[in-house]
């Protein structure tokens, strides 16, 4: 769902942000968060630890996301979301652009 779901939501489901990003037909940057179908009691963790790696990466601190991310990769080893952004922080961190934008750039539209 989007930032502005998320605010009608007004905190009645758990939500984790799962990133800012411009897509197909959406000029400006959206924020995205993860409405999980069925969140059982280790989603608080999931949420809170995945988010304060995304704030990590998000001002270019790839090293200390990294951390975060491979240590709930070994907890959550079928979680997309920390996979891909686990990934995505490794390859900052190893390529470092000149000037970062932590803004995920989507070509195309998935299901």
């Amino acid at each position: 769902v989007t930032k502005g779901t998320a605010d009608l939501l007004g905190g009645a489901f758990p939500l984790r942000r799962l990133c800012t990003a411009t897509t197909v037909n959406i000029a400006e940057p959206v924020e995205f968060y993860e409405l999980p179908a069925t969140p059982d009691a280790a989603w608080p963790k999931l949420q809170t630890q995945y988010e304060q790696a995304l704030s990590l990466f998000e001002q270019a601190q790839f090293r200390e996301a990294m951390a975060l991310l491979i240590n709930l990769a070994g907890d959550y080893p079928t979680d997309v979301p920390t996979m891909n952004l686990l990934q995505r922080s490794m390859a900052l961190f190893q390529n470092p652009p000149p000037k970062f934008d932590p803004i995920w750039h989507l070509k195309a539209k998935t299901a």
